[in-house]
């Protein structure tokens, strides 16, 4: 996705494709235990160790993640309407679905290389950083395209998901936290 339309086509924005392209949380998966893999890894090495429950952490992360795949399409649907894109909507879930993919195969790589000792936690966190600003002209570029929207209405959406996201895994850290 490149910000033109044409990508689209490439998609299928039937509403079988849309709910297919819920399945691709499947694809995340595996990135996702690599992160998690890095998280741990950096959570005992910080002075602010926190003991990892092998278990429970990883299920609690997984848990996130179910959780940030349908709150933003639910929440979206919601309002779709009174912001005068119903229309695209299931054209931008689709898009948005899929490039979830790509977003969270590029984080993986960062993450792996520290998993394994090659990336050193204070450079990790400058690639995150890095990757997070790719991450966010990525996501405006499919909700812009997607919805066919003005910038001023693109990025309030991109805000939106990334509150969303963010709500969750706060609330869930304190969960988790709260329990140990």
């Amino acid at each position: 996705m490149n910000g033109r339309a044409e990508g689209l086509q490439e998609l299928d924005l039937t509403l079988e494709g849309f709910w297919r392209s819920f399945g691709a949380v499947i694809l995340i998966i595996p990135f996702t235990l690599v992160a998690i893999s890095s998280e741990k890894i950096a959570l005992t090495a910080t002075d602010h160790a926190v003991t990892v429950l092998a278990g429970s952490f990883v299920s609690l992360r997984l848990f996130g993640l179910a959780l940030d795949w349908v709150a933003f399409p639910i929440f979206f649907a919601l309002v779709a309407r009174p912001l005068g894109v119903a229309t695209h909507y299931v054209p931008f879930i689709v898009a948005r679905n899929w490039s979830a993919v790509v977003i969270a195969g590029m984080f993986a790589l960062p993450h792996a290389l520290h998993a394994t000792g090659f990336v050193p936690l204070p450079v990790l966190s400058f690639l995150l950083l890095a990757l997070f600003v790719v991450a966010l002209r990525f996501s405006y570029l499919v909700v812009r395209t997607a919805l066919a929207v003005p910038v001023m209405m693109a990025v309030p959406v991109v805000l939106l998901q990334l509150l969303i996201g963010i709500l969750i895994e706060v609330s869930l850290d304190r969960i988790f936290v709260g329990v140990m």
